[in-house]
């Protein structure tokens, strides 16, 4: 099985309605592509089909302020990043978006601890075990950092 992990990091950001798949707002990070997984028996590797930080689709109003000609309504929902007032809205699908890349990036850490706890449970076959996700042993030593830029050339 291959798990696609690249906005996936945030149980929290799961919605209800199909239609909100356009620059999802609360998504995080989740594990960097790797055949390491830590689920080897069922899981064979995480990958991520879209780089993180690439717009899925623009709001109506571009950064530049001029229109987006691929404007698709479910981009104006209060689900996606770029919707509300004040926050800078979102380009083309393809193109960098600086907001996404820094959001996803800032869920990080919390998103990794969460997966943790789930693997903790997992091997344990539900039962509590004796070292919490924040200063357990499978917290402690993350092999990975997120690097992302911080502005697209």
């Amino acid at each position: 099985m291959l798990i696609d992990t690249a906005r996936n990091g945030n149980d929290g950001a799961r919605v209800t309605d199909c239609k909100a798949w356009c620059n999802l707002r609360g998504a995080a990070l989740g594990n960097p592509p790797t055949a390491h997984t830590a689920l080897p028996g069922v899981v064979d590797a995480y990958f991520w089909i879209k780089t993180p930080g690439e717009s899925d689709g623009c709001t109506a109003q571009l950064p530049d302020g001029s229109a987006c000609a691929r404007f698709d309504p479910d981009c104006a929902k209060d689900s996606s990043l770029g919707a509300r007032e004040g926050e800078p809205r979102a380009p083309e699908a393809g193109v960098f978006y600086d907001y996404q890349a820094l959001q996803l990036a800032r869920r990080v850490r919390r998103a990794q601890e969460a997966f943790f706890v789930f693997k903790m449970k997992w091997e344990s076959g539900g039962r509590r075990r004796p070292h919490s996700a924040r200063g357990g042993a499978y917290f402690g030593a993350l092999p990975w950092s997120p690097i992302l830029p911080l502005a697209h050339a």
